[in-house]
């Protein structure tokens, strides 16, 4: 079962709510009671979770890049401590969310890698949150190298994911 944009946002303003310790009713900032988590959105907004531009995409499925963002913005930048670290080939790109939060223990991608593009389902999002909020939960990678096709193998446990090697 994916996640809805709506669906995410409300979890990570939650979260966001608790960190910083806000008690304020997070459906009383709507403006225009269109959507049930039009509230939730102006919240997002205003405590910098999320940039405008989600008004009228909030029934969308959310992917893994836009939970990513939404979550490392969720919390203070000094709640991901770095455990790992990730060497991309110049050709590679990871947004900084996902970057921040692989190094951090709280995504490991998997064989396809982090698939930024994909939906999240509600499993995975689960799994986030309970990295973001429990660094006892996050996961350490270990690193080899895959001399089939050259490339970087990161590896916690049953999961990995493959980074291509930077020349030389």
């Amino acid at each position: 079962w994916n996640l809805s944009i709506a669906e995410a946002l409300t979890l990570a303003s939650r979260v966001n709510a608790i960190f910083y310790n806000r008690t304020e009713d997070l459906n009383s900032d709507s403006k225009s009671n269109v959507h049930w988590a039009d509230g939730i959105l102006n919240y997002a907004e205003k405590n910098g979770i999320v940039q405008e531009g989600y008004s009228g995409k909030l029934d969308n499925v959310c992917t893994r890049v836009q939970m990513a963002d939404m979550f490392a913005k969720s919390v203070p930048t000094d709640n991901f401590t770095e455990i790992n670290s990730i060497d991309l080939a110049p050709s590679q790109t990871a947004s900084e969310a996902i970057a921040t939060l692989f190094k951090a223990g709280v995504l490991v991608g998997d064989s396809s890698g982090f698939r930024e593009n994909d939906s999240v389902t509600r499993a995975e999002s689960a799994a986030i949150i309970n990295r973001v909020v429990t660094p006892a939960q996050r996961v350490t990678v270990t690193e080899k190298i895959d001399e089939s096709d050259n490339a970087k193998v990161y590896s916690p446990g049953p999961y990995y994911v493959k980074i291509a090697r930077p020349a030389g």
